[in-house]
């Protein structure tokens, strides 16, 4: 595979999902301030790259694509994964939490086990205390 057709494919990956009613432009915009952002926060970049630029390289028209800028590509993408996990992860947690209090508000005593299969079993976490008890993921914090 090509360096122009991975980049391109990692400018698919940040820009998704797309509304049904952003314009391309509204997109590339969104994907371009995404990119620059990570790149300068974890030095990547030293100056902007420019929307016009990613618009080649999303259209796969530019002839080639530079380190820095498959990096930036690669890091925009990275953050973007890791965002959607912490999402997913709080979501869990918050679900469990929503069940154990279900469980505990019938009869704590008689679902004392089924509260420590949940913490156990889906999270890892120790059997007594809250649900994130001793447990940190730090890659998704």
């Amino acid at each position: 595979m090509s360096d122009i057709t991975m980049a391109g494919g990692l400018l698919d990956d940040i820009a998704a999902p797309r509304g049904a009613r952003e314009s391309y432009k509204a997109v590339l915009h969104r994907v371009t301030r995404a990119v620059n952002a990570v790149g300068a926060k974890l030095n990547i970049i030293e100056a902007p790259i420019p929307s016009n630029r990613l618009d080649d390289i999303w259209r796969r028209e530019a002839r080639f694509v530079r380190a820095y800028e498959m990096r930036a590509l690669e890091a925009a993408r990275e953050a973007k994964l890791l965002g959607e996990a912490r999402d997913v992860r709080n979501s869990v947690l918050a679900r469990i939490e929503a069940l154990e209090a279900r469980l505990a508000a019938g009869d704590q005593d008689f679902h004392r086990d089924q509260i420590a299969a949940l913490r156990g079993s889906i999270l890892g976490a120790p059997a007594t205390g809250s649900v994130g008890a001793g447990r940190r993921d730090s890659a998704l914090d």
